[in-house]
């Protein structure tokens, strides 16, 4: 009985230990990193929702404010939702919720092949009730043993041992050799590809999708609504190229026709909202430079976008101080 046993723990050991390295490196590190929901904070003021567009918020600059991010990269906006859902009642009191909605979400919808890749992270720290086509099946495999359904675990594992200072300098020395090796019409014949494929991760839907996105809008705003948050839809802004190339396309006229029936639509059923529209920004679209590709801001320009956001959000009367509430 002891040798089974010693047989079973030299078997068992290893691999839970591999099991438990690559659970940490597929979902508390990197794309998939949901380490942060494992403590979401209560009395929140502001939080944002949102795929990669809404990573970029930046809140360094306001200290002030109990602020989160629930964003998550390649986030359907039905999990922007259902994390809303989860964590309603960690909300102050007339706080903020930032719905950004990025281009890909007007008339698109997050491709089915793709969030079955990242299906496994809202495992990790939503309740049941909140996942669609809930299984303890997937329970079990995103949890308990996701090393055994991973293709690549120990290429993941070394990803994450990685040094992230020489990760840094890697991707610096090669942003830097790339930016220099452009020409304008490979820069423009990049950011028409950057686009094609922003395009296929969020397949345009076109009237179906304008509803479908639409109703998982008022969802957020009837539910913000019902717990005294206001709720803010922000579209981030795009560089001047891109803006062009999608106007080539029908995008802004699908943009129109979403902006117009939510808020028609929120107007009917007295519902608050406010609608911050940074697309076609002249601030933003005149500068290129602050972009890091055809849709994103550099990092160091994030946290001047968000001050911008929250400064248009105390312009209309939230987020005020002790001493502006006075004054007021």
């Amino acid at each position: 009985m002891k040798k089974l046993f010693l047989l079973l723990f030299v078997l068992f050991f290893p691999f839970e230990i591999i099991n438990l390295l690559y659970k940490n490196a597929e979902y508390f590190f990197g794309d998939n990193d949901v380490s942060r929901f494992k403590n979401v904070p209560y009395d929140i003021q502001i939080a944002n929702s949102g795929n990669s567009l809404g990573e970029q918020m930046d809140y360094s600059n306001h200290p002030e404010l109990n602020a989160f991010k629930f964003s998550l990269l390649m986030q359907p906006i039905n999990y922007d939702f259902h994390i809303l859902e989860q964590y309603i009642d960690h909300f102050a009191k007339d706080s903020i919720f930032v719905i950004v909605l990025s281009y890909g979400e007007v008339d698109g919808i997050l491709n089915g092949d793709i969030f079955k890749l990242i299906k496994g992270r809202y495992y990790q720290f939503l309740k049941s009730n909140y996942i669609e086509e809930y299984s303890i099946f997937d329970k079990i495999r995103y949890c308990a043993i996701p090393v055994v359904y991973s293709e690549f675990p120990f290429f993941k594992i070394k990803q994450r041992f990685l040094s992230e200072s020489e990760n840094m300098a890697d991707e610096k020395s090669a942003g830097i050799k790339k930016t220099q090796s452009f020409s304008f019409l490979e820069k423009r014949f990049e950011q028409e590809n950057f686009i094609h494929a922003f395009n296929t991760t969020y397949p345009r839907q076109k009237q179906s999708g304008i509803e479908y996105n639409k109703n998982y809008v008022l969802k957020m705003v009837q539910l913000c609504n019902e717990h005294n948050i206001h709720p803010i839809v922000v579209t981030p802004p795009l560089p001047g190229r891109s803006v062009e190339i999608l106007k080539k396309s029908d995008y802004f006229d699908a943009f129109e026709i979403l902006k117009s029936t939510v808020l028609e639509e929120c107007k009917k059923r007295e519902m608050e909202i406010n609608w911050l529209d940074f697309n076609r920004s002249e601030e933003y679209t005149s500068h290129e430079e602050w972009f890091k590709d055809p849709v994103h801001l550099k990092d160091e320009y994030c946290a001047e976008y968000t001050d911008k956001i929250i400064s248009a959000v105390r312009e209309l009367g939230f987020l005020q101080t002790q001493e502006e509430d006075i004054a007021f």
